[in-house]
């Protein structure tokens, strides 16, 4: 009996499928999935790092809110209060001059951790196909953005890492997706880098000297880290206008008053923990990501990024904890 069309055309399509099948198992370039589960973990973890730089900033803000409002009620010249206000001013504006650069990392930071997080989907469709190509692009935008603020010249990655990931559907999908992984991981690493020395240059602004000691941070390589320890000053400050406004009122003072600078002191302490955390989960996240760009190259290196991956989770569970504990009082 002869065979019909319909299997004949089924036979042509196994033996296509099979020897698609049998190139891309050949090909060195193709990730297995332990190697895609690890950067999906990353990816993950990462995606929670860029809240804690923004939470250190805004509790310092509040805290010198605070010591501010202390401090007007000890003045009795209208000149020296105005002083107070503007010292108050210029320094948010350098403060936020200062930050300028470090939101920019962190939006670079973000995005690509949102990219790698559909870059490593399950399931990877054409909407998810869309979603990375959008996520890609506001990659390359921030990048972009970062090198005209800087005056650098970080090479793009994100739309062409999405794009790659096109595929004919199938069998071939996931080669085509995990070419996209590599390509985004590997050709990110610089960025990654030189976003992570951003990110610490803002945080050290907050810090003394001895909180960076031990750490290995990625501003070692250049000159010091400027460090005005901001959070203990405004601490300081803090004491210093309440016992001025105990000292005026004859010892008698309000609760208020007592339960204002108490909240205020434990914040500064907490909000020093979350900066310090902060740093050395930067210090995790270049050297996972570094371990990552190793496991995705050369497969012998999965197990030293499983360690480096993992380290990440715990150090961004950590200051996670101390963010939310932030946040809730």
């Amino acid at each position: 009996m002869k065979p019909t069309y319909a299997i004949v055309r089924q036979t042509i399509a196994l033996i296509v499928a099979a020897a698609a099948l049998a190139a891309l198992q050949g090909c060195t370039a193709v990730l297995t999935p332990s190697q895609v589960k690890e950067v999906g973990t990353f990816a993950e973890a990462a995606k929670n790092y860029g809240t804690f730089p923004g939470t250190v900033i805004r509790s310092h803000a509040e805290l010198r809110a605070r010591q501010k409002l202390l401090e007007a009620a000890t003045m009795t010249s209208g000149t020296a209060a105005l002083r107070q206000v503007e010292a108050a001013v210029e320094l948010r504006q350098e403060l936020a001059r200062r930050a300028t650069a470090a939101d920019s990392a962190l939006e670079i930071l973000n995005d690509y951790a949102a990219l790698l997080v559909k870059l490593t989907g399950d399931s990877y469709t054409g909407e998810l196909q869309g979603s990375a190509e959008s996520l890609g692009g506001a990659v390359d935008r921030a990048i972009d953005r970062f090198n005209k603020l800087q005056g650098t010249n970080l090479g793009s990655f994100g739309a062409l890492a999405a794009a790659g990931a096109r595929g004919a559907g199938g069998i071939y999908i996931r080669h085509e997706q995990a070419e996209a992984l590599k390509q985004a991981i590997t050709a990110a690493d610089p960025v990654v880098e030189a976003m992570i020395v951003e990110v610490e240059r803002l945080l050290a602004l907050y810090l003394a000297p001895a909180d960076l000691a031990g750490l290995q941070l990625a501003i070692a390589a250049g000159p010091p880290p400027e460090q005005l320890d901001l959070i203990r000053n405004v601490a300081t400050d803090l004491r210093e206008s309440y016992r001025r406004i105990v000292d005026s009122a004859g010892g008698k003072q309000q609760l208020a008053t007592v339960l204002l600078v108490a909240d205020g002191l434990t914040g500064a302490d907490e909000t020093v923990q979350l900066a310090t955390q902060a740093l050395r989960a930067a210090e995790t996240y270049r050297a996972a990501h570094r371990a990552l760009v190793q496991n995705v190259t050369e497969r012998r290196w999965l197990k030293n990024a499983i360690g480096q991956v993992q380290t990440l989770v715990q150090e961004v569970n950590t200051a996670n904890k101390l963010r939310k504990k932030l946040a809730a009082e």
